[in-house]
């Protein structure tokens, strides 16, 4: 009997994962950081100094080793400014010192800033370069480019004027995806110039409660058994 309710107890966790491994996944809309329960990020300053060009596309290593690329459609170079430094007045929260990339393009057909590598969430505070309010969009993608999710913020480019805003916005998934990307729907300026300061990364998955609970019962399950065979 113990051997069987053993038996039974390893079954259902393995029917419970392929469940959940079965299902669609679930993409949730986060507007903080902390939220995201980010592991590692991408930081724009190895693209190089501030007041500098970076090539489009770029190879980019998250603070863990990962291996990532960043791109846009429009074939001209990104630009490299520090906060504080010569060119950039961002609004909070972004401080000084941070490394910020900008589009570096003029227009209004919905340029995006594409993080390309494996992940399970993503975010960064995104702000327009010209003054006033302005739209933020995130979008998750899969490796061809289709559109998993996509979710919208408002914010405020005034520098560290009263009202100023960069929103953070970021995605998290139950299931990996291939790429982030970084838009603006509308500004007071142009939509194709926007800015992003580093990208935080969730690079693993959250267990699921009910994994979590089904686990905890086969682990007692397991010891008890092993208790009763120490003593029998």
């Amino acid at each position: 009997m113990p051997r069987r309710f053993a038996f039974v107890l390893v079954a259902a966790a393995i029917a419970l994962f392929a469940s959940e491994q079965a299902r669609a996944a679930t993409f949730t809309f986060v507007t903080s950081r902390s939220a995201l329960g980010a592991n590692d990020y991408v930081d724009w300053g190895q693209l190089g100094p501030d007041d500098s060009f970076a090539a489009n596309p770029s190879a980019v290593t998250s603070s863990l080793g990962g291996s990532y690329t960043v791109s846009k459609a429009i074939a001209d170079s990104f630009t490299r400014f520090d906060q504080g430094g010569c060119c950039a007045d961002a609004p909070p929260p972004i401080a000084t010192g941070d490394h910020l990339l900008f589009t570096n393009d003029f227009g209004n057909d919905g340029q995006s800033v594409i993080l390309a590598g494996g992940m399970y969430g993503a975010g960064a505070d995104v702000f327009a370069d010209a003054g006033g309010a302005f739209v933020a969009r995130i979008t998750a993608y899969d490796s061809i480019g289709n559109v998993l999710a996509s979710f919208t913020a408002s914010g405020d480019s005034n520098g560290s004027a009263s009202g100023s805003l960069a929103p953070f916005l970021g995605i998290v998934s139950d299931a990996p995806f291939a790429k982030i990307g970084f838009s603006l729907d509308s500004a007071t300026g142009d939509t194709n110039y926007l800015g992003l300061d580093r990208v935080s990364l969730r690079t693993t998955q959250a267990p699921e409660p009910g994994s979590l609970t089904l686990l905890g019962l086969v682990g007692a399950g397991l010891v008890s058994l092993a208790r009763r065979s120490r003593s029998a």
